[in-house]
């Protein structure tokens, strides 16, 4: 199970369902570095949430893991609560190229649409 601060997934639980929790957050689970790249500050973690609500989606930018990149998007129900996060994981190679990234976001949030309408959600 990857950690919530530095994995695609993860990042979207946070953005959708603890972001006013952030402090208590790395109070209890003190966010552990994995990679050069991993975000475990305050600060960092407050801008990662604001940008994932801005785009509507989250991504690990060899975060979690040197070499692997990830993209996530979240799953709404009909009371538009978050339920679930869809995400992919390649090499940072090919998700770095810019129609890697593309490819991927799209995908990815074309997923995580389909299967939160149906689930009854309505934007």
């Amino acid at each position: 199970m990857a950690d919530l601060h530095c994995s695609a997934t993860g990042k979207i639980f946070l953005t959708y369902l603890y972001p006013q929790r952030l402090v208590e957050f790395i109070e209890v689970f003190k966010p552990e570095i994995r990679t050069p790249r991993t975000l475990t500050t305050l600060e960092q973690l407050q801008q990662m949430i604001e940008e994932v609500q801005e785009k509507g989606f989250a991504w690990d930018d060899e975060e979690y893991h040197p070499g692997i990149r990830c993209m996530a998007a979240p799953v709404f129900n009909m009371e538009r609560e978050l339920v679930a996060a869809i995400g992919i994981t390649g090499p940072a190679e090919i998700m770095g190229r810019p129609e890697g990234f593309t490819k991927a976001r799209e995908a990815v949030c074309k997923a995580a649409a389909r299967l939160s309408s149906a689930l009854g959600y309505k934007q």
